[in-house]
């Protein structure tokens, strides 16, 4: 008889983690790749850290956390735990030059990684599983994309001001921008 699809994550879940990692990393340039790979220190190579914290919490939550979710009523809806776990891999990569399709590709790589693992291994999983992980796998594409839009936005907002406070230094040398004081605008207020 086979296993759960979460059962067998939880049982390969360090070479799970590894391999999927691996993926990740490989969609950066080739010189980034041997720095992040290579780079322990946290403080040193931040991008790394916070893609394999993110990659292991997201592992743990496939474990833990999905079957939890299920139970309990509205926690759909919640996985805050997976949230933050993707957030910390999103939020980097939404900074950076990708694409949103080259943002995001990490997490259609979680089948192909479930895929090889299942194909090298000699454990068996039950019938309808993989299209059950599939579709898990699916969900978890849509909460990043949502985390991806609303990072995304926040940059824009953030350029959009720093524009503004850009244009109002500019005026404000050219003379061009007049302050008023508290007593000018109380008596601007009493006309």
């Amino acid at each position: 008889m086979g296993m759960k699809w979460e059962d067998f994550v939880a049982k390969h879940k360090k070479a799970f983690v590894e391999h999927w990692f691996e993926d990740v990393v490989l969609t950066y340039p080739e010189e980034t790749v041997r720095f992040i790979k290579s780079e322990k220190n946290p403080f040193l190579n931040p991008v790394g850290a916070a893609i394999k914290e993110g990659i292991e919490g997201v592992v743990d939550w496939l474990v833990v956390g999905y079957g939890e979710s299920k139970e309990e009523e509205g926690a759909e809806e919640e996985d805050s735990g997976l949230v933050t776990f993707l957030d910390r891999i999103i939020r980097v990569r939404a900074v950076q030059e990708f694409k949103p399709s080259e943002a995001l590709r990490f997490i259609q790589s979680l089948k192909r990684v479930f895929r090889k693992l299942l194909a090298s291994s000699d454990d068996e999983i039950e019938g309808g599983e993989l299209e059950e992980f599939d579709s898990v796998v699916d969900e978890v594409m849509l909460k990043a994309l949502d985390i991806y839009s609303a990072c995304r936005e926040q940059l824009y907002e953030l350029r959009v001001q720093e524009v503004k406070n850009r244009t109002f230094r500019l005026l404000q040398r050219a003379g061009l921008v007049y302050e008023i004081s508290g007593e000018e605008a109380g008596q601007e207020g009493r006309e």
